[in-house]
C-alpha cells in the first residue's frame, strides 16, 4: 500500500487501475478512516505495535490537511491535491463519520497515541451534535452541505457511529452532556430502525420516523457498524463490572 497507493501529499487513493495506475476519481477522507481503524487493530496484534507509528502518521495527516483549520470540520470530498472540493457534485460533510473519527481517535490514545488527538475528538462529537442532533425526536441527520445545513436523512449506520461514540465519551472521558443525546438517539432507534415483527434493523428514516428505505439486506448493509456499538457497549459494561468490583 506505501508504495502504490499512498500519494505524494500523504493521502490515500481509494482504487487504483490493475496496474495501479490512479484513477480519476475524486479523494475522500473515508478510506483513510478505515485504513487508520485496520493499523489500529493490526498494531494490537503481539509483535505489531510498530504500526502505531503508521496509523500515527495517519492521524496526523488527516487533522493538519484534511480538517478545516477555522471551525475543525472534516469535510467528506477533495481534489487531487486533498484540497476541500468546492465543485458542487459530491460536498458533503458527512456526521456520521465525525462520530466514527471521534471514536477511532479516542481508541488510538487509549493504545498510546498522542492524547491531543482528544481535544479534535471531542470537536468532532461537539459539532456531529450541532449540526446533526434532533433534540426533538431523537436521532442523527447526516450528511450536511459543506455549510453545515443537514438533510432530513437518518441512516442505520450514522445511528450506530453515533452511538458508539456517545457511549464512549460519556462513560470514558465523562462527559455528562452527552447522556441526553445518547438516550434520545437510542429510543429513536428501537422505535424507527429495529424491525419488531422480523427484527433486523432498516436502512434510513426521515421525520416522524418515516422509513425511506426498507431494505434490511444487501450487499451494501452489512453489520459492521451495528456490530461495533454493540461490541462498545458490552466492553463499557464489562468496564464498568470491573472498577464497581475494585470499590
Amino acid at each position: 500500500m506505501s508504495k502504490h497507493f499512498i500519494d505524494r501529499y500523504g493521502g490515500l487513493k481509494a482504487t487504483m487501475t490493475h496496474d495501479f495506475k490512479e484513477r480519476t476519481e475524486p479523494n475522500s477522507q473515508n478510506p483513510i478512516m478505515h485504513l487508520f481503524e485496520a493499523i489500529l487493530a493490526f498494531g494490537a496484534l503481539d509483535g505489531m505495535d510498530y504500526m502505531f507509528r503508521e496509523a500515527e502518521k495517519i492521524a496526523d495527516f488527516v487533522l493538519s490537511k484534511l480538517v478545516r483549520q477555522d471551525d475543525h470540520i472534516l469535510p467528506e470530498i477533495y481534489t487531487s491535491d486533498w484540497m476541500e472540493e468546492q465543485v458542487e457534485k459530491g460536498r458533503r460533510i458527512d456526521i456520521g463519520h465525525a462520530f466514527e473519527w471521534a471514536f477511532l481517535l479516542s481508541e488510538a490514545v487509549e493504545i498510546g497515541l498522542p492524547e491531543t488527538y482528544l481535544d479534535q475528538a471531542a470537536r468532532f462529537i461537539d459539532y456531529g451534535l450541532q449540526i446533526g442532533f434532533d433534540s426533538e425526536e431523537g436521532g442523527i441527520y447526516s450528511p450536511a452541505s459543506p455549510e453545515g445545513i443537514a438533510t432530513d436523512h437518518k441512516g442505520w449506520w450514522e445511528q450506530c457511529e453515533a452511538t458508539r461514540a456517545l457511549m464512549r465519551f460519556a462513560v470514558g472521558h465523562n462527559r455528562e452532556d452527552l447522556w441526553l443525546p445518547l438516550g434520545k438517539t437510542i429510543d429513536f432507534i428501537q422505535q424507527n430502525f429495529v424491525d419488531p415483527e422480523h427484527r433486523g434493523w432498516f436502512m434510513s428514516a426521515g421525520d416522524g420516523g418515516t422509513v425511506h428505505w426498507q431494505n434490511k439486506g444487501n450487499e451494501y448493509k452489512v453489520d459492521y457498524h451495528v456490530v461495533g456499538m454493540c461490541m462498545e457497549a458490552i466492553r463499557l459494561e464489562h468496564l464498568h463490572a470491573d472498577r464497581s468490583a475494585n470499590y
